[in-house]
């Protein structure tokens, strides 16, 4: 993974674990959909806050990045 920071790696870690786990109680009948809803919903929060850090490590980069020379028009 190309610049992921390792809070990102690890989120998008989880959130992938946490949607196996699910997967794996569905197909094996353990559990219905409304007991194992919360795992869903582990992904989910675990993609959100993926796309969150991802974001303010973006905009902290631009922030950072100096803007590039003006040159004047010459006539």
């Amino acid at each position: 993974m190309k610049d992921y920071s390792l809070k990102e790696i690890l989120l998008l870690s989880a959130a992938v674990g946490f949607l196996m786990i699910w997967v794996g109680e569905i197909i094996a009948g353990q559990v219905s959909w409304k007991e194992s809803y919360f795992w869903v919903m582990f992904s989910v929060a675990c993609l959100m806050a993926f796309q969150y850090v991802k974001n303010q490590r973006l905009q902290k980069e631009q922030a950072n990045k100096p803007a590039p020379p003006r040159n004047p028009r010459k006539k």
